[in-house]
């Protein structure tokens, strides 16, 4: 008997030739503990003895496939081997089933789990051959549906009592059967390896036969693992220890190595004595191992050190191309610093200059020139004035004031804004009409252009005039704070408000007269003609109340207080065409904020405007059929519920909806009218009363210079992008925008009758066949029966009123 030495920890292992009763019995019942220490194989000579050092069966040692990694044991010489969990043998001794485990006859590593490519699922049979035997190499095992249930419960030994119980209940479906479970005529192997049961599902006649000549509609499972293995695997399978070196001591090539490797770590000098043949090939087996573990492990230590070196490069290469990036781009950061600082130098100069000119203005009254670029007021045009920009205002002064050389303008220089009169100068009667203003002749016109330019104070002009009626109007000051900003008295602030209001609202009323049909129908928007299907809509109509002071004058301040707002108010009517364009006389005079809609509608005319035949949208508040129906024109409004409606119906819904849908332009450009001009969402006091419809008209005929509110305007993507013309520009000067049609040549979308009459009566002459349908529907403009029609409706009502009376 060997033993180890005694300081060492590890216990006493018995290196004797076991007999064949341990050996098989051996490590069965549970894994034997591992351990390993030096010297512990140094009188293996057999299989037997290493697997008596190791206390596992004989047939476990050939079950043994070593791997290139090494053991995870702390300082073990030892490669792991399979199915080990990274150990090798010594030091873990799981790679085997025990007794109660699948696979426990330990036939082959095949037959393993570990040895598995992937997880298959296992067999449902009951047969404890079957079991011990193990896995089915790398197939998943066959399936048999319910045709073959009856096959099942007739083979004995197969099923449990449970599982027969399970599908006579009909729980299961299926049955999992391995094909060693089949006879060799009932089973195929295809060129991929894998077993498949020959069954045709079609053929119901068909019988299958056991070995006794008993037939059965399916394949009756009655093999066994044992023939299976003997016909199909062990007849061309080679045995792992016949797989071994044909050497003398008949040990694989690994069990060599672990025993190269004991002599290696072994430091005691070895023993001269006479061997006999069979130890003497044994210690030659021995010493090539040996050597050939050594070269491994100088082929490893070289392999080892040469991926470091290169690891190394690569690292050192690494670090090189990261210095070389940072300092790439320190370099750009370093030159986008030089350019914001040469940027911020520039600003800083910039703003070192608009510091002086506001030092050097400080303490003095706002003028128009601030409005330029650089000056105080250049980045706040917009809060400041009527218009974007500095540039958009002058043009809009020059135009109005009708002093640019042209034929019939006033000179250069003696325009007429520049010309105005203080309207506290103006008497009554003259503001009224009663009175001509006074007409002078060349003398004296030059004595009061000289006395009015002398009693100018503090440098005012006519353009700064116009940014102190603008910061008032437009910001909604007060007329004290307005003429602090501006250098003036209150009460040539007074008077600017009046001028101007006076001036500006002559001149848009003069720029935006009512469009022409032809001119509605070259730009008409699509989502009108898709909602109403036609193109006859020509007015969209609203009301809007502006809050005002409170009069002492009892009647006065009933008749403006309003029962909706709770509060005194002046009430409009403003009406749109559906690109949000407003006309000047869209726009009624103020009323008190008690009259009703359907009243200021019927008292301002507005109705006149729209052609006869053609429609306008308004709000369920405004019942002005009758009056509509006096004049031809259509009324597209809301149905208001009735009295004990709960519900409106689904007609009426859809009208609500359509006209909702259409009419909100309406509602923008009221809203566009009080952010335009704040001096509309302040209390207005009641001195002011009969000026107020001419900021209103203003604050209108301004929006004409947006751009138009077109719904669904879905522009190309793929086109090139253009600014988009204003309202007034497309109503009134030919342009268009995405979402406009021009409808002229379908006379069937805006006709009346008597007009597509008369356009094919047009078409069908010899001398209009050249025409377009456009031209032909330009000649039916040219008309005007919607004027003739609406006469003949007036000549119609005026006989049967005086038959009537």
């Amino acid at each position: 008997m060997t033993t180890p030495n005694r300081r060492s920890r590890t216990p006493q292992v018995p290196l004797v030739s076991p007999t064949p009763d341990s050996i098989s019995s051996a490590g069965r019942a549970e894994y034997p503990r591992g351990y390993y220490f030096p010297g512990m194989f140094k009188d293996v000579d057999s299989v037997d003895a290493f697997a008596n050092i190791l206390g596992v069966p004989a047939a476990a040692i050939p079950l043994i496939i070593p791997t290139d990694t090494p053991c995870k044991s702390k300082d073990c010489p030892h490669n792991a081997i399979m199915g080990n969990g990274n150990h090798c043998p010594a030091h873990r001794r799981s790679w085997y089933p025990l007794l109660k485990d699948l696979g426990s006859d330990l036939v082959a590593p095949e037959f393993l789990r570990w040895h598995m490519k992937k997880k298959f699922r296992g067999c449902d049979c009951s047969n404890s051959s079957c079991y011990s035997t193990g896995y089915f190499p790398n197939q998943e095992p066959f399936y048999i549906s319910t045709t073959g249930f009856p096959t099942l419960l007739k083979t004995p030994n197969l099923l449990s009592s449970e599982k027969k119980k399970e599908i006579r209940e009909g729980k299961i479906k299926q049955v999992r059967l391995y094909p060693w479970q089949f006879f060799g005529d009932h089973r195929e192997c295809g060129e991929d390896g894998i077993w498949k049961l020959k069954y045709n599902k079609t053929d119901k006649a068909a019988k299958y036969y056991d070995l006794e000549g008993y037939a059965y509609d399916f394949p009756p499972p009655r093999n066994t693992p044992g023939s299976f293995l003997h016909d199909e695997y062990f007849s061309s399978y080679i045995h792992p220890r016949d797989r071994w070196t044909n050497t003398i001591t008949k040990m694989p090539p690994w069990m060599l190595n672990t025993l190269a490797i004991v002599s290696v770590l072994d430091p005691s000098p070895p023993e001269i004595e006479e061997l006999s043949l069979p130890q003497a090939m044994r210690e030659i087996e021995q010493y090539k191992a040996r050597a050939h573990f050594l070269q491994q492990q100088k082929m490893k230590l070289e392999k080892r050190h040469a991926q470091q070196l290169a690891g190394q490069k690569r690292k050192h290469e690494d670090m090189m191309g990261k210095a070389n990036a940072e300092i790439g781009e320190k370099k750009r950061k370093i030159e986008d610093f030089e350019k914001q600082n040469q940027e911020l130098q520039e600003k800083l100069r910039r703003l070192r200059g608009q510091l002086e000119a506001l030092k050097q203005s400080k303490g003095k009254p706002l003028r128009y020139h601030d409005l330029c670029e650089g000056c105080v007021l250049s980045k706040h045009v917009e809060q400041f004035t009527l218009f974007h920009t500095f540039e958009q205002n002058d043009e809009f002064l020059e135009l109005i004031n009708y002093a640019d050389g042209s034929e019939g303008s006033f000179l250069v220089g003696d325009g007429l804004c520049e010309n105005l009169r203080p309207y506290s100068k103006v008497k009554r009667e003259e503001r009224s009409g009663e009175v001509d203003p006074p007409s002078l002749d060349t003398d004296e016109y030059e004595k009061y252009l000289k006395k009015r330019r002398a009693a100018m104070r503090n440098g005012m002009r006519w353009k700064d005039d116009y940014l102190a009626y603008c910061i008032y109007v437009r910001a909604g000051t007060t007329q004290a704070f307005a003429a602090t900003l501006v250098g003036i008295c209150v009460t040539r602030m007074s008077d600017i408000f009046h001028e101007w209001s006076q001036v500006l609202e002559e001149a848009l009323v003069e720029m935006f007269p009512r469009p022409t049909r032809s001119q509605m129908l070259r730009a008409y928007p699509s989502r009108f003609i898709e909602a109403d299907g036609h193109s006859r809509c020509s007015m969209l109509l609203d009301a809007s109340e502006i809050f005002v002071q409170q009069s002492s004058n009892t009647n006065v301040a009933s008749s403006t207080h309003s029962d909706y707002k709770g509060h005194t108010t002046v009430k409009f009517l403003g009406a749109c065409d559906p690109i949000g364009c407003v006309p000047a006389k869209f726009i009624s005079e103020d009323n008190p904020g008690r009259a009703g809609d359907g009243l200021i509608t019927k008292h301002s005319n507005i109705l006149h405007e729209v052609p006869f035949g053609h429609t306008v949208k308004v709000d369920k508040g405004f019942l002005i059929e009758n009056d509509a129906a006096a004049l031809g024109v259509h009324v597209d409004r809301p149905q208001k519920r009735l009295q004990k409606q709960v519900q409106q119906s689904t007609v009426d819904t859809s009208q609500t909806q359509k006209v909702g849908n259409t009419r909100i332009i309406v509602e923008n450009v009221n809203g566009e009218l009080k952010l335009g001009i704040h001096y509309l969402n302040v209390l207005i006091p009641c001195t002011q009363f009969g000026i107020i419809s001419k900021v209103v008209r203003i604050g209108y005929l301004l929006q004409n210079f947006k751009k138009a509110i077109i719904q669904k305007r879905n522009p190309d993507e793929t086109a090139p992008q253009r600014s988009r013309p204003c309202r007034a520009e497309i109503r009134w000067y030919g342009a268009t925008d995405d979402g406009l049609v021009d409808v002229r040549g379908n006379v069937r979308l805006w006709g009346m009758k008597s007009e597509i009459e008369l356009h094919n009566k047009l078409s069908q002459m010899e001398e209009h066949k050249t025409k377009t349908p456009t031209e032909i529907s330009e000649m039916v403009l040219a008309k005007n029966l919607h004027v003739t029609k609406r006469k003949e409706l007036h000549e119609k009502r005026k006989k049967l009123y005086e038959k009537a009376s």
